[in-house]
């Protein structure tokens, strides 16, 4: 079995995580768990797999609308939470 490279992760990947901390960044977060950007990171390329994912463009409004709405403004703190939002 060979053993699976690791690839770096995209810009793509990276604009997603990074637009997060700063909307986190915005709502008064100032400290994150040790691992938290690996995971986001990883969570990120999940969301941006495959032909018919949505674009970054595309996950950065969910996020803008995810922090304007009442009642979820104050539920996401992750990359997961957001990618549950699609839908929505």
């Amino acid at each position: 079995m060979a053993a699976k490279k690791n690839r770096p992760y995209t810009e793509d990947e990276k604009a997603l995580m990074k637009h997060l901390k700063a909307k986190l960044t915005q709502a008064g977060v100032t400290k994150y768990p040790a691992d938290w950007h690996l995971k986001q990171l990883t969570i990120a390329r999940r969301m941006l797999a495959g032909e018919n994912a949505p674009t970054v463009a595309q996950w950065q409004a969910c996020m803008d609308w995810a922090f304007a709405d009442e009642f979820w403004c104050d539920k996401v703190d992750h990359l997961a939470r957001v990618e549950g939002l699609w839908a929505k």
